[in-house]
């Protein structure tokens, strides 16, 4: 059973901002911008500093940089979902990018204002995730820059330098504090705005989002994931009976027990009024089967104390990939499994897979007592 001293939340989503391959292939794109930029400054430059590279040389690393990018957008477009490579493209950006700015022939070295730019962009592209990491990166590339400058080009700073250099700090700090300042104001967004009003737990449409994400990691990893679809087929006629805000409050004790029950990192939402859908990624069906047993017997036994009457709790459960490799193909299964578990109205021992509930629809419906 998990701490009930844990944080009281259901997970929405990881901690990395995901993007779609769409928005990335635009990113990608806004990439091969600034480095075309780059790469006509220095052409149209008469002369440069030969810090580490000539002309040739210089002109070489970014056609590296061209094709570094290019090799990364490629595996965006095989693999999304994948924080090793944002990294490892955010630190391919700024040390490429701060080799080629240690070639700038001006003394204020406008073209640090690229550097700023990548900043923003990873930012806002990723989120909170990577923005520690690539303001420590950007600023990281200042001295990197003087000093390559200075062994290798024999440049002295000059005031000018200095001055840019400290805006252009000043702006990085400036920026990654908006940046954090609207990421906090983003999740307490989604906090509300995906939440059910009634239970806490997430909406419909965050479970959808949720599950997305998941089932995008693990279609490619091959690793496990179970659905459970819990039903609490009474609640209309408790809402009758008792009142909604009773119903409501029964609903609240079950978010409850849920949060209790389940990992900080599992997705628990609201399917419909009286159905909700819980998520336990990297989970086999056998431990799945001691979670869900367990939620169910703690469910039916407090909210039985909680009403004065006996409760019914339905559940059923699905995996993936055996089941489904899609979050959709997988609760479509699932929401038949248990509608057909509520029609049959007979005793069943645990928590059964939607092929168990399959196999018992198929034996009672069929009228051949060799069946029976």
């Amino acid at each position: 059973m998990a701490n009930p001293k844990q944080k009281d939340r259901f997970r929405l989503a990881p901690p990395f901002v995901w993007v779609s391959w769409a928005e990335q292939r635009r990113q990608y794109w806004v990439r091969f911008f600034f480095a075309t930029i780059l790469l006509l400054y220095f052409l149209t430059s008469a002369s440069f500093p030969p810090v580490l590279f000539g002309r040739q040389g210089l002109l070489g690393l970014i056609a590296v940089y061209f094709m570094g990018t290019a090799a990364f957008m490629l595996h965006a477009r095989w693999q999304p979902e994948s924080m090793r490579r944002a990294q490892a493209a955010m630190w391919f950006d700024y040390i490429v990018f701060a080799l080629v700015i240690a070639h700038d022939p001006s003394p204020v070295i406008p073209t640090m204002l690229v550097l700023l730019t990548v900043l923003l962009s990873n930012g806002l592209r990723y989120g909170e995730s990577l923005m520690e990491s690539g303001l420590a990166g950007a600023i990281l590339a200042i001295p990197l820059i003087l000093a390559l400058r200075g062994w290798g080009g024999g440049i002295v700073p000059e005031m000018g330098t200095f001055l840019m250099f400290f805006l252009y700090a000043v702006l990085a700090l400036y920026a990654a504090m908006l940046m954090w300042q609207v990421q906090r104001l983003r999740r307490r967004f989604r906090h509300v705005s995906f939440r059910d009003e009634a239970t806490g737990m997430l909406e419909r449409r965050a479970v959808f989002e949720a599950a997305e994400v998941m089932f995008n990691l693990h279609a490619r990893s091959g690793r496990p994931a179970v659905l459970l679809l819990v039903d609490i087929p009474g609640l209309p006629q408790i809402s009758d009976s008792a009142g909604r805000a009773m119903a409501n409050r029964l609903l609240r004790e079950f978010a409850r027990l849920l949060r209790m029950n389940l990992r900080n990192y599992d997705v628990a939402g609201r399917y419909r009024w009286n159905q909700f859908v819980l998520l336990l990624p990297d989970t086999d069906a056998r431990h799945a089967s001691q979670v869900a047993s367990r939620i169910r017997e703690s469910a039916t036994r407090r909210l039985a104390d909680f009403l004065g009457r006996p409760v019914t709790v339905n559940m059923v459960m699905a995996q993936a990939p055996l089941d489904a490799t899609d979050f959709g193909a997988l609760l479509e299964k699932s929401l038949r499994a248990i509608d057909a578990l509520s029609r049959l109205d007979v005793p069943v021992k645990g928590v059964p897979l939607i092929s168990e509930v399959e196999d018992l629809v198929r034996v009672r419906s069929n009228p051949n007592p060799a069946y029976e």
